[in-house]
């Protein structure tokens, strides 16, 4: 048979989803997180450091350990922003969204989970939680994209780029976005912002790659 790259499914269902408008949701907030190897889901964390080391390779598991050093790191610093976004700016609601292949126990045992404001969403489809936000954190994390899609801005907590994910997000200090979250002007123009990133990185190659329309 002949074989036909036809895009991704799941985008082209994403596609054809109306957009957002973000002024409905004001003041909410979804944290997209993305460090499924630190507190896995299905397996140990033994498991998962075992077999990422022999998929991905590398040199030595002395670099495999400090990829998961860094990863713990990365959290940290996530967690410890939003924190002190929610112990400075109260009025806002927060949903914080494990990786689907991550656990929740991180989320749950942390003082996040004390403020009422707070939930944590498992199971739903994204799109249920993008429907329900004007603003999502994550930190190189594909969700980007839904959001994009969505017509939904989105933030990282760090500087560093650790692939085409964090490249297209732009990063804002806690304190000015803690301040212009219920502004729309200023969540508008970090979509704004982001639609030039997009351009730059090329994005639009990796969501619009059907080669020609298909007879079915």
């Amino acid at each position: 048979p002949k074989i036909l790259t036809t895009g991704s499914i799941r985008y082209e269902y994403i596609k054809s989803l109306k957009k957002n408008d973000i002024r409905e949701n004001i003041n909410k907030v979804l944290w997209n997180t993305n460090y499924a190897g630190l507190d896995p889901r299905y397996q140990s964390v033994f498991r998962e450091y075992k077999e990422f080391y022999k998929l991905h390779k590398y040199a030595s598991e002395e670099d495999s350990f400090k990829l998961f050093l860094n990863l713990s790191a990365r959290r940290q610093k996530a967690y410890e922003y939003i924190e002190t976004l929610f112990k400075n700016y109260k009025s806002f609601s927060l949903t914080i969204r494990p990786h689907p292949f991550e656990s929740s126990k991180f989320y749950r045992e942390s003082y996040l989970s004390k403020y009422r404001k707070v939930k944590i969403s498992e199971g739903n489809d994204v799109n249920y939680d993008l429907e329900n936000s004007s603003l999502v954190i994550q930190n190189g994390c594909q969700t980007v994209l839904e959001s994009f899609i969505r017509g939904i801005p989105s933030i990282k907590t760090s500087i560093e780029d650790i692939n085409i994910w964090s490249k297209v997000t732009p990063y804002l200090d806690s304190k000015k976005l803690g301040e212009n979250l219920n502004d729309i002007q200023f969540l508008n123009k970090i979509y704004l912002n982001q639609k030039t990133l997009f351009k730059i990185n090329n994005v639009n190659l990796l969501i619009n790659n059907l080669f020609k329309n298909l007879k079915i």
